[in-house]
């Protein structure tokens, strides 16, 4: 109570005019970032109610929001509650696009001071190198575990969830697009020493491990192996720790070895033979899933996307069209994965399901309005909605720009410095079904590959000619900016 009025009486001490006046200032600065323009009210709407709220929870410096952010301080309720196999990481996705991704720090900082005790993880649980990530971590929780003076190290590993292997490269994950090696290279060289361990140099079953909330332990093992959430998730790591270890220079040895443990990993899991779809487990029938494991390849995996072979997009196709969920969790992956395969009616699905869970102050429910699961708080998670939003606009899956790939062709739509995989900002309009502006600034420098909206284009009046890919490239230089046109 005394620190309460401590805190009003230190406001009441500042000048109106100049706490308004810095107030104004700070949103005026944040809003002028990016922005959109579309002809849709509720999407618009939804867009920027989630970048506000998320912005009156986290900026550079606070204490990393979790499953229930506070509203009213910067101490997140049970300790920050941070469950890695999602919820942490989707309450940031809409910054990313948006070009806000000051507001990911907190995240960043968070997995970034975890590494000694996910490195300590990785030998007490495994016998591994590397770095392990579980599913619940805590804030204020003591970096190193052997200075703590409890038996396990002040470590809590959260049941059956927590032994899911694909979980500690989702959390490395936005660090890696913020383009950071050494955490990312720890989970990698986990996960390299993991498949290591089996005979032979063939094709490994993945596990044991947990499908993300499906099934547990079950007898034998016998559905705890080649989940695509792990398999997914170890490419994805293996393949940025390569990326990274190359653009550095360094650590060639540990390339080798990612790339010989990158080809034995297995395929996807399918059941049926005529039509088959990807199960979550081997060995199983598709199932009524909480997150919607069997399309996580595509997102948040980013190893399967619209540059896939035919076979495989008609297979996650399938999948996606097929799959039977509860309602809870798998809303936004859901509809992510959907626009990065362009499918059909990915407008009108997001659009319906997120309706559906708008609550009157423009909060969104993890399932719909009406279930009980509802009653359960503020979902700090679904702050992160606009990146459902944002992929209808604009992607850059693999570093190739792809222009509305899923905004249908009747909706005028425009946006302002949205942000994509390299650096780049992008504003870009459709109006009458036609492309009619394009602009792509260079923030940091390097090649810019962009899905050519017409046959033959020129940027800043020099002629470019599309691969048969139709992919155009060039290389840019910080601060470049580029202008498309027919």
């Amino acid at each position: 109570v005394s620190k309460a009025i401590e805190l009003a009486k230190e406001t009441l001490r500042e000048e109106e005019s100049t706490l308004i006046a810095t107030h104004e200032k700070a949103w005026e600065t944040f809003w002028a970032r990016s922005g959109i323009s579309i002809n849709d009210d509720f999407f618009q709407r939804t867009w920027y109610r989630g970048l506000y709220f998320l912005r009156c929870i986290s900026k550079p410096g606070v204490q990393c929001p979790g499953l229930f952010a506070s509203l009213i301080s910067n101490t997140p309720a049970w300790h920050g509650d941070y469950h890695t196999n999602y919820n942490l990481q989707q309450v940031f996705w809409a910054a990313y696009a948006a070009n806000q991704v000051e507001l990911v720090e907190p995240y960043d900082r968070l997995i970034r001071e975890y590494l000694p005790r996910g490195r300590w993880l990785a030998k007490k649980v495994y016998n591994m190198n590397g770095a392990y990530y579980p599913h619940v971590m805590y804030a204020y929780e003591p970096t190193n575990p052997e200075t703590c003076k409890s038996v396990n190290g002040r470590q809590y590993i959260h049941h059956v969830w927590g032994m899911t292997i694909g979980v500690s490269g989702f959390t490395v994950q936005p660090v890696w697009w913020h383009y950071k090696y050494p955490v990312v290279s720890e989970v990698a060289a986990f996960y390299v020493d993991f498949i290591e361990q089996c005979e032979g140099n063939g094709t490994i079953k993945l596990g044991p491990s947990v499908s993300p909330e499906h099934h547990g332990w079950t007898p034998n093992l016998v559905r705890n192996y080649n989940c695509p959430f792990d398999i997914a998730m170890a490419r994805f790591t293996m393949e940025a720790a390569i990326e990274g270890a190359t653009t550095l220079g360094r650590d060639k040895e540990f390339v080798k070895r990612c790339r010989n443990a990158l080809k034995r990993l297995p395929e996807y899991p399918t059941h049926g033979e005529k039509d088959p779809i990807i199960v979550d487990v081997e060995g199983v029938g598709p199932i009524t899933y909480n997150i919607s494991v069997p399309a996580t390849p595509v997102f948040p995996g980013d190893v399967v996307s619209i540059q896939s072979s035919k076979d495989e997009r008609d297979l996650f196709e399938r999948t996606i069209n097929t799959l039977r969920w509860n309602g809870n969790n798998a809303v936004i992956m859901m509809a992510v994965s959907r626009a990065r395969l362009s499918m059909d009616g990915t407008f009108d699905w997001t659009k319906e399901q997120l309706h559906s869970r708008t609550k009157p102050n423009g909060t969104i429910g993890l399932n719909r309005l009406g279930s009980g699961i509802n009653n359960h708080g503020h979902y700090t998670e679904m702050f992160g909605s606009g990146i459902a939003i944002s992929e209808l606009l604009i992607q850059s899956v693999n570093d190739v720009i792809r222009l509305f790939p899923a905004w249908p062709k009747d909706k005028d739509a425009s946006f302002t410095s949205l942000r994509t995989q390299g650096g780049f900002l992008v504003s870009a309009e459709q109006k009458n079904a036609r492309l009619t502006s394009l602009k792509i600034t260079s923030t940091v420098g390097g090649k810019l590959q962009l899905l050519s909206p017409w046959k033959i284009l020129k940027a800043n009046g020099k002629v470019l000619t599309p691969n048969k890919q139709g992919i155009v490239t060039l290389e840019t230089s910080k601060g470049e900016e580029f202008v498309f046109e027919r």
